[in-house]
């Protein structure tokens, strides 16, 4: 509390004990006091440990926001893969009359081709 002033006052009342009421209020109001101070330090560590528990909430948020948007695009990348699988299957065994096993090498060979980097193999199914 730098800089700043508390005024306590205290009234003595005249009779046998008012001094001695005076020393028991000052004792009383030190010890409300020192309980004050050991609670505002508690709420400080309190308030200090509600902030780094707020930060570990945020970095988890922001790992599961990443996580969010890398499964959103692994599941795009999945959608547009059985998407031409599908086309590629509809167009062998409508106009072609391939088997299950031809159709199965095609897609085999697309994978090939792409683990090689010549291209990858949602382009390639959907091409054919």
């Amino acid at each position: 509390m730098s800089g700043k002033t508390i005024s306590i006052g205290f009234v003595i009342e005249d009779g046998k004990y008012g001094l001695k009421k005076l020393t028991m209020d000052a004792d009383a109001l030190k010890k409300v006091m020192q309980g004050t101070l050991k609670e505002t330090v508690s709420v400080k560590q309190s308030l200090k440990d509600l902030g780094e528990v707020s930060f570990g909430l945020n970095a988890i948020t922001g790992a599961l926001s990443s996580m969010q948007g890398m499964m959103k695009s692994l599941t795009d990348a999945y959608d547009v893969q059985v998407e031409a699988e599908t086309k590629l299957e509809t167009v062998m065994r409508q106009r072609m009359s391939e088997t299950e096993a031809e159709i199965q090498s095609i897609k085999d060979l697309c994978s090939a081709q792409q683990q090689l980097g010549v291209i990858g193999d949602e382009v390639q199914l959907a091409e054919n």
